[in-house]
């Protein structure tokens, strides 16, 4: 079984990392959450509307437009590692070499 620590450990991120960013996402969006809610129950909070225009929609954007580009290079690194995998013994496939990486890293 792999935890969530031994994929810390791994990736080499700290757990305040994860933290921040996780609590990032949730408050941006209980924010917004709670300014529609308001809205839509016709007692607007102008106060909330504003904030949440000029400050938690501009940080939504850009942790959105982060989390993409972290995920594209993510990937285009995965699809690298796969193209210089050697495959194994002859005939090979990239699976059994990332199969074989993945049983290094994971014990």
């Amino acid at each position: 079984e792999v935890s969530s620590k031994c994929f810390l450990q791994v990736t080499g991120m700290h757990e305040w990392q994860l933290l921040f960013y996780t609590i990032s996402f949730c408050s941006v969006a209980s924010l917004m959450l709670l300014a529609t809610i308001f809205a839509s129950c016709g007692k607007p909070i102008m106060t909330l509307t504003c904030f949440n225009t000029w400050f938690v929609l501009p940080v939504l954007i850009v942790l959105v437009v982060l989390s993409w580009t972290v995920v594209s290079l993510m990937g285009v690194v995965g699809v690298m590692g796969a193209d210089f995998c050697s495959g194994g013994p002859s005939p090979g496939s990239p699976d059994v070499s990332t199969l074989k990486l993945l049983d290094q890293v994971y014990s």
